[in-house]
């Protein structure tokens, strides 16, 4: 497949993240075998790379295909405190629980940048033992 016609086909899933859960918005309920997050850096919270349509996102579809759905998470930009990261991990774990639920069966990786690494590896080891089979590439 063409590689703008594999982004043209993608659906995006942007979360919400508020106090209660995290509320997927504009999402199709086409089922997704793969769902990625992408976890900016500390300084870089409008990192090309993590957005939608980015270079990556764009390889990636082409090598898993359309049925994948792009989450790109924001977090405190410039909090560069283990406060901060904390408060990310909590965030991040429900935009998991929400994706895993939303779209029963998928797999979840997320792919993180400096101590958005940080944030993906303490949220993961949080869910370890409730959700196995999750992924991380640090960046």
């Amino acid at each position: 497949m063409h590689l703008a016609t594999a982004a043209q086909s993608l659906t995006v899933s942007p979360f919400a993240v508020s106090k209660r859960r995290c509320i997927p918005r504009g999402l199709t309920m086409r089922e997704a075998r793969t769902v990625i997050i992408a976890v900016h850096g500390t300084f870089a919270p409008n990192a090309e790379w993590a957005r939608q349509g980015s270079h990556l996102h764009r390889a990636l579809l082409t090598i898993l295909g359309t049925a994948v759905h792009w989450i790109p998470f924001q977090w405190r930009p410039g909090s560069n405190s283990h406060e901060a990261r904390l408060a990310a991990t909590t965030d991040l774990e429900k935009v998991i629980r929400d994706a895993a639920q939303t779209f029963h069966g998928c797999s979840i990786f997320i792919i993180a940048h400096s101590h958005g690494g940080n944030v993906a590896l303490m949220t993961l080891a949080r869910l370890a033992r409730k959700c196995p089979g999750r992924g991380a590439v640090c960046l």
